[in-house]
């Protein structure tokens, strides 16, 4: 006690004296002032230890308050001795060194090591953390955490029991609008734009319980939403059926929304609208009116969807030209706007873009880029001049609002001037050009189509450009606010992400990245929870910390600094318009292409937007077609009793079953018969005589040498299913089997 009464322990170390010697040397060493009277110095590190401890012993000692009626801890000096980090520990809490997760986990877990195993309890941010800890880590990791640190986080189990909520919880098919909704509406935006793409899935067939759905068939669109629940039944013998009739899925079609936040601002995550197996087998006309539907639903819910973003499927281009009116027979009128960002592609890799007398061939790239430094040509393979308008004016996130428009349409102006030229040259003229560049080319048969980009390469352009100037007119006229001008947004790749997120969800100690459709939609569950637990760190709701690639650091803390658009008039859009115009007639001209109309002066203006005009008119995007292994008349009887199997089944909502199939039961049964069935048979098969009443909708009744059985669902999908599909870990070359 009188120790820790004194104000300055080392005051007497200040003295000259025999007795002290032996401490000094321990403590430090004696040194004169600059007056020449004798001083000692304390080593820092033993002034800290000593001056902590003694805090720590004051803050333990009785309050002389008479009136609190808390009864003081005494810790002993054995128990601090033996575990000296509680005098680290006590320190810490009493400078509020310890952040608040850190403390609420330490805390936690004490306090459960206090308790029976079956009365433990967690924080709110302690569940965050093992459920991300699970979803990040897998299985394995989690495990080994939660059985070294007892207590410090609860057990799978209980956390799947969250994760499969149902408002994590997706159902193949279904659009979650009012999901989507309370989304937008936590981030207060308004405005949104939806991407679509497909991706490659393994096509197994899996019983959903939740749902009890089969899932990995390929549902029936009706209005070009798919229809949910259909694959749903109580019948052994349709499920047979289902497996000998209906395609299996090989593609997963996804529908992402990108909510648009103000400029300067960091844009919120995307939401996954819906999920669900396709066979490629659609049409335009579906996938038009899906998006009508989709736009419309939203704006019952004051949510204005401000376009549609897809890769360059044919069908995909002809439904946003429909939905445009660009240059399509079929005209509607529906006033929105819809928009493909997309890649240029060059139809093979041995053919050349001629503009005049320069071209530009992948391999010339290549060939520079293998061949010669960085530091001298400074050239990717994406770095055309033409690719890398495109890029600032759609991608680029440091691009202001008005150059994206001056960029977009440089790019479309090259891109009619050099489609006129083509149009207007001799063939004869260009075969010699063609001839003077490349002497040893074997390419004297070349058409002019091959000398230029491709057709949805040049409606995905053309649409795109028109869209921006469409927004930015709409924004200028009041109509919209700024957040529709967040461009760089407005792509497809927001899907692409979500297929990546999934395939690296695999685990640590698999090699497998693929997935079926019931795989994907439980992986979406685990990105929407760890979605979420993301979006409430970075609003300060909790205080997790995630880690950070460096590149998403700095856009960050680095936001783009744009201008405000409410400089923007019509005025200057066409002024804007007509720079891009002059610019990529200068471009061209370097490359020593004249284009001469028949009075022979330079093409004006007007017609090259007239050229340009005619092309588009004439120009379409023709489908893909898939090559038929079976016989006409085969596929003619199949596709038209399929066809009557889903409209009878669409329009009754109930299971219907063929009258003439072999499998088919009398209508006073209602269970499948197994007669002369051996013990081996169902071996190591879920089959029980009695079930609970709760249990009904997983199980099918059946009958078994006379005896009524139970079988699950899932046992008889496994039963049904006689191959094992497999999927190409490697994209190219699963873009080579389709």
């Amino acid at each position: 006690m009188n120790l820790l009464e004194v104000e300055d322990v080392f005051s007497i170390l200040y003295f000259e004296s025999d007795r002290t010697e032996a401490l000094k040397e321990i403590l430090g060493f004696p040194c004169k002032d600059e007056f020449g009277n004798y001083s000692f110095f304390i080593m820092p590190g033993i002034r800290l230890k000593l001056n902590k401890f003694i805090h720590t012993l004051r803050c333990l000692l009785p309050s002389i308050d008479s009136s609190s009626t808390i009864e003081p801890l005494i810790i002993s000096s054995d128990l601090i001795q033996k575990y000296p980090f509680l005098i680290d520990l006590i320190y810490c809490c009493e400078s509020n060194l310890l952040p608040d997760f850190l403390l609420d986990f330490i805390s936690n877990m004490i306090s459960n090591l206090t308790r029976a195993k079956n009365g433990y309890r967690y924080k709110q941010s302690v569940k965050n953390f093992a459920t991300c800890l699970y979803i990040l880590g897998g299985r394995t990791v989690h495990e080994f955490v939660r059985m070294n640190l007892c207590g410090s986080v609860p057990s799978i189990p209980s956390l799947r029991a969250g994760i499969t909520s149902e408002k994590n919880q997706y159902v193949e098919g279904e659009f979650y609008f009012d999901r989507l909704k309370n989304y937008m509406d936590s981030f207060k935006c308004t405005y949104a734009f939806v991407g679509e793409d497909c991706t490659g899935v393994v096509p197994r067939i899996h019983y959903d319980v939740h749902s009890n759905c089969f899932i990995g068939f390929t549902l029936p669109l009706k209005d070009g939403f798919p229809s949910t629940y259909y694959f749903s039944t109580n019948s052994l013998a349709e499920l047979e059926m289902w497996y000998s009739r209906i395609d299996k899925a090989s593609l997963l079609n996804v529908h992402v929304v990108q909510p648009l936040s103000p400029l300067n601002s960091t844009p919120p995550p995307s939401f996954i609208l819906s999920v669900y197996g396709t066979n490629g087998k659609f049409t335009a006309q579906d996938i038009l009116q899906r998006w009508l539907k989709i736009f419309d639903l939203c704006f019952e819910r004051n949510i204005r969807i401000l376009g549609f973003s897809t890769d360059c499927d044919p069908r995909s281009l002809n439904a946003m030209r429909n939905a445009m009116g660009f240059f399509f027979k079929i005209r509607l009128t529906i006033g929105r706007t819809s928009t493909s960002f997309s890649h240029f592609i060059i139809k093979t890799p041995d053919i050349i873009l001629l503009i005049g007398e320069k071209h530009a061939t992948v391999d010339y790239l290549l060939e520079l880029i293998e061949n010669y430094s960085r530091f001298d040509h400074a050239l990717t393979v994406s770095d055309v001049l033409l690719i890398r308008f495109v890029r600032l004016a759609f991608i680029d996130k440091q691009t202001d609002t008005i150059d994206r428009l001056y960029y977009s349409w440089t790019a479309v102006f090259i891109v009619r001037l050099w489609s006129s030229w083509l149009g207007i040259i001799d063939f004869n003229d260009l075969q010699k050009i063609i001839l003077d560049l490349l002497p040893t080319s074997s390419m004297k048969s070349i058409s002019k189509p091959g000398l230029f980009i491709t057709v949805p390469a040049l409606f995905s352009l053309e649409m795109n450009a028109h869209t921006l100037t469409y927004l930015m007119v709409l924004v200028a006229e009041k109509i919209i606010t700024e957040e529709a001008l967040n461009i760089s947004l407005f792509n497809s790749q927001i899907c692409e992400n979500v297929f990546r997120l999934a395939r690296s969800m695999s685990g640590p100690f698999s090699s497998v990245v693929n997935f079926s459709i019931n795989e994907f939609l439980q992986r979406v569950e685990k990105l929407t929870v760890l979605k979420n637990i993301k979006c409430s760190s970075d609003s300060g709701v909790n205080n997790l910390l995630f880690p950070k690639h460096h590149k998403q650091s700095q856009q960050t803390h680095q936001l783009p600094s744009m201008k405000a658009t409410n400089y923007i008039t019509e005025e200057l859009i066409e002024k804007t318009v007509f720079s891009a115009y002059l610019r990529a007639s200068q471009i061209l001209s370097d490359c020593n292409l004249s284009i001469l109309n028949p009075d022979g002066n330079s093409i004006s203006f007007e017609e090259v937007n007239q050229l340009a005009h005619q092309k588009l008119t004439r120009s379409q995007c023709k489908a893909f077609s898939k090559k038929d292994n079976q016989s006409n008349y085969d596929k003619q009887d199949e596709d038209e009793d399929l066809q009557q199997y889903l409209s009878q089944k669409q329009s009754s909502g109930v299971n219907i079953m063929d009258d003439v199939d072999e499998l088919i039961l009398d209508d006073e049964s209602d269970a499948d018969i197994f007669s002369n069935v051996s013990a081996s048979t169902f071996n190591g098969m879920r089959i029980f005589d009695s079930i609970s009443a709760h249990q009904t909708g997983s199980f099918f009744p059946v009958d078994i040498n006379g005896e009524k059985k139970f079988l699950h669902k899932q046992a008889a999908n496994w039963y049904f299913s006689k191959a094992k599909h497999t999927l190409s870990s490697d994209r190219s070359i699963r873009v080579q089997k389709k």
